[in-house]
């Protein structure tokens, strides 16, 4: 197996990993011959190797570290050896340290980063990362039918990604609209915005996250603002967004491209008024 060099396909951190981390390798698996540490040296792997298991003895020197947020470096690849009841633990280890990871190699933006920690939110503002956050699903998703592991999942993730979304607010992360659809269906994006101010955001700072800001993240420089030469695409609700957030869930007039396509009769009246 060779190491993957800093530049090449992404599928090379899969197949020819830099970084391998062993989660839950059991100090008799360090000298079994069949061990899955044991098949990476017999086939040959030279790059390095971390042994995470919180029952040995940590030792930098032999690689042997009690969790994966005790490592500075990043893990390409994660084998995870524990016992079934133990492997959910396990994956939201390395969901917190994929989006550290992913943060750090400068990618654009995170998606839902429902476990983030205290640290990752500070990075990302550090490195001007943009949150695509989904926090109405934590409000709106309807589990009375989900499977019981499903429900306990939601009962756990969605608490701490509400307040996850209430700090990135705080720091004033670059945060934009999402919706997590089909989850939440499609149309309903505007519940997104409520639920952004009941975390936390201003009106303004939520409407800026599904106009300016998401305009920034996909380098759309020709939207979401009302300037001369820009699409004229536009909105109308019945109401001050910025006294009642809620008002954008009643759309009656739609404008895309310059061309009108929902209107009520009274506005066109006027609008057709000299």
């Amino acid at each position: 197996m060779k190491n993957s060099s800093e530049t090449g396909h992404i599928l090379d951190l899969f197949f020819s990993p830099r970084r391998v981390a062993i989660i839950g390798l059991s100090r008799n698996a360090i000298t079994s011959p069949v061990s899955v540490l044991t098949t990476l040296k017999n086939f040959g792997y030279t790059g390095d190797i971390f042994i995470i298991n919180p029952n040995m003895e940590t030792s930098t020197e032999n690689g042997i570290y009690p969790s994966l947020d005790d490592l500075v470096e990043s893990i390409d690849l994660a084998v995870i050896t524990v016992a079934r009841d133990h492997v959910l633990d396990v994956l939201r280890a390395c969901v917190r340290n994929g989006i550290r990871a992913a943060i750090e190699v400068g990618i654009d933006c995170i998606e839902h980063g429902s476990l983030m920690s205290d640290d990752t939110l500070a990075l990302a503002k550090s490195r001007g990362t943009f949150l695509v956050a989904t926090t109405y699903l934590a409000d709106g998703m309807d589990l009375t039918r989900a499977a019981p592991a499903l429900q306990a999942k939601a009962a756990e993730v969605f608490p701490r990604a509400r307040e996850m979304v209430s700090k990135a607010i705080q720091a004033d992360l670059l945060v934009c609209c999402g919706t997590d659809a089909p989850a939440i269906p499609h149309g309903q994006n505007a519940k997104e915005l409520t639920a952004l101010v009941d975390r936390g955001a201003s009106p303004l700072f939520a409407l800026r996250a599904a106009t300016t800001t998401a305009a920034r993240l996909i380098d759309a420089d020709d939207r979401a603002r009302l300037a001369p030469g820009l699409l004229a695409d536009i909105i109308a609700v019945p109401g001050n967004p910025l006294t009642d957030i809620s008002v954008c869930e009643d759309v009656q007039f739609v404008c895309k491209g310059g061309e009108v396509f929902k209107h009520p009769a009274s506005f066109a009246d006027n609008l057709m008024t000299p």
